[in-house]
């Protein structure tokens, strides 16, 4: 057990149920009150008058927002689009794009489970073929580069490649492979989605062709916000799902409206924002991938997993801890294991497969503290030996 103990005097910014263990924020995020407040006040104003709401106030609000959210990338903001999410974000790019039968499309089989879903749908519209590359999950940098590089036909068109993966909580060298592929001649969509507030995300940088982040996970933003960078909106042609008013505009501003949408959470998103700058993001990041590291340990040592084997990258704050072999060998089983923590022991976690190994996700954030983990493992040793 480790001996740091990392303060927890962050809580009174949630209005979470003290009598629960949240330790699933990578998942659907948590709002602080401050931020669902300014959504809650930005909600009443559109209904005191929402004629002047859609028809004056909301569009420059959008700008606005759409400018705080790429200033908070290093990105353009002619360069980015606010989205729903990175599921509609990646859709968006997806139908977008004129692939042919024989055109080759790269996946790693660390993909989120949308997203994987998403570039099925492309591949039966276009006769594409899929190759999914494996990447073990202690690869190095140079290991996953080589792989991914290495699988690169002739007829490769799009790479699709997860910046941080959701569920073996790995960080891709995203800046060494978007350079090879790009050389190739391959463009690449980033899913992005754990990245905003996770790590620090230098777009100008990093240069991607495509990109999408969630800002609902570690950027503290409302649900049902993201941003989609694209590096040459001139002529990528990317349009968004809906169809609605400034369609003629093009990228970004074609984004901005969808219909009669609430889209309080795009705006409200700034206050997330600036929630951050008065915590420190680098503050918020440092204490998250600490927790993370101790918490990682705590539950090891309670299931007696080899330090050796866990997974994770040492500045992210989601973790990977396997799991006794056999303990879960199905999605169902997964489900069934993290419901009962959930009924039973009010403890929110996530319990993963893949590649027929059960993982549980370590996800740490301000609110959180090393007992809550010691106490997962507590309630989790038990059960694993049923």
């Amino acid at each position: 057990m480790p001996n740091d103990r990392i303060d927890t005097d962050y809580k009174h910014f949630w209005q979470l149920d003290p009598g629960v263990s949240h330790l699933n924020h990578g998942a659907y995020g948590a709002v602080p009150t401050c931020v669902f407040e300014a959504q809650e006040a930005l909600r009443r104003l559109v209904e005191q008058n929402p004629h002047k709401w859609f028809t004056q106030m909301l569009e420059p609000e959008i700008v606005r927002a759409r400018g705080r959210l790429a200033e908070f990338l290093n990105a353009s903001p002619d360069r980015v689009a606010l989205v729903d999410n990175v599921s509609a974000g990646v859709s968006a790019v997806l139908a977008s794009l004129a692939l042919r039968p024989g055109s080759r499309i790269l996946v790693t089989d660390h993909l989120y489970g949308a997203v994987q879903f998403a570039v099925q749908r492309l591949a039966r519209r276009t006769g594409a073929t899929i190759d999914r590359v494996h990447i073990p999950s202690h690869a190095t940098d140079a290991d996953i580069e080589a792989l991914l590089v290495g699988s690169v036909a002739e007829s490769t068109r799009l790479a699709v490649i997860d910046h941080i993966s959701a569920n073996t909580c790995m960080l891709f060298p995203m800046q060494r492979i978007q350079q090879r592929f790009r050389q190739a001649g391959v463009q690449v969509l980033w899913d992005g989605a754990h990245a905003p507030g996770m790590i620090p995300v230098d777009l100008a940088s990093l240069d991607p062709d495509f990109w999408v982040g969630n800002f609902h996970k570690w950027a503290f933003a409302p649900r049902g916000t993201a941003l989609l960078y694209v590096r040459d909106p001139a002529h990528a042609g990317i349009l968004p799902n809906v169809v609605s008013w400034n369609e003629d505009e093009g990228f970004p501003r074609s984004f901005d409206r969808v219909g009669t949408s609430d889209l309080t959470a795009w705006i409200a998103a700034v206050d997330a924002i600036d929630f951050i700058d008065r915590i420190g993001a680098n503050t918020m990041r440092a204490r998250n991938a600490a927790l993370a590291r101790a918490a990682q340990r705590v539950v090891a040592d309670a299931l007696g997993v080899d330090p050796k084997l866990l997974w994770g990258c040492d500045d992210l704050s989601i973790r990977a801890v396997p799991l006794p072999p056999g303990l879960i060998t199905t999605r169902e089983q997964a489900l069934a294991l993290q419901n009962t923590l959930s009924n039973d022991h009010h403890i929110e976690t996530a319990l993963r497969l893949w590649n027929g190994q059960g993982l549980l996700r370590v996800s740490a954030q301000l609110y959180n503290s090393i007992e809550e983990f010691e106490e997962l493992g507590r309630r989790l040793k038990p059960l694993t030996l049923v």
